[in-house]
This record gives C-alpha cells, structure tokens and sequence, in this order.
C-alpha cells in the first residue's frame, strides 16, 4: 500500500513540474494554473496526502491559505490559547508585518497579567 501512495505522490509532483514548465510560455494562464493548483492542493489536504501538499505547496509557490475551522481558531485566539493559535498561523503566507504585529500583541498579552 505504501508503495502505491509513494509512486502516487511522485506522479503528481512530475504533472506539476510539467504545469510550471508550460506557464512560463503562457503567462495569462497563471491565473488559472493558480485556482487548479489550489482545488488539487484543496483536495490533498483532505485526503491526508500531507507528503504530496507540501511537495506540491513548496514547488509551485502557491499556499492553499487556509484554516481548518474559523470557530475553533476565533475561539482559540479568545481563549488565549497561542499555543494552538500560533502554528495555525504559521502555516498562512502572511506579509512579515503582520507576522511581526501578531507576535508583539501575544507577547504583550502573556506579559500583562
């Protein structure tokens, strides 16, 4: 079963290579090769096919940009809980400043009783 996944995931990753190659000669399809990426990136995350996710997230340079459940992270974030907040947070491609600006309240927040 494991080998069947394996050859699976690098199967995916060769298409992907392919679709990178044919953007750089048609720029207006970027758009599109975009929103594909993020439906098949979509469809990994909920399969478990994290190996896959990653390799395919890293290579094309687009982020799914996603939090599982935005209850659970509002309620995390009310409830203090950095802890689960943060890695959350880390896996979004977020501008560095806003990075800088959530990591200063946090700390501000544990500091002040």
């Amino acid at each position: 079963m494991s080998l069947e996944i394996e050859a699976t995931e690098w199967v995916i990753s060769s298409s992907f290579r392919q679709l990178l190659r044919s953007l750089i000669v048609d720029p207006p399809a970027i758009s599109l090769a975009r929103s594909v990426i993020k439906v098949i990136l979509q469809f990994c995350k909920e399969n478990g096919l994290s190996e896959s996710f990653n390799a395919i997230q890293n290579e094309c340079q687009v982020s799914l940009n996603t939090i599982d459940s935005l209850e659970g992270f509002v309620s995390d974030i009310n409830g203090g809980r950095w802890d689960v907040v943060l890695p959350q947070v880390a896996q979004l491609k977020l501008p560095r400043n806003k990075l800088e600006d959530l990591y200063e309240q946090v700390t501000w927040v544990q500091c002040v009783p």
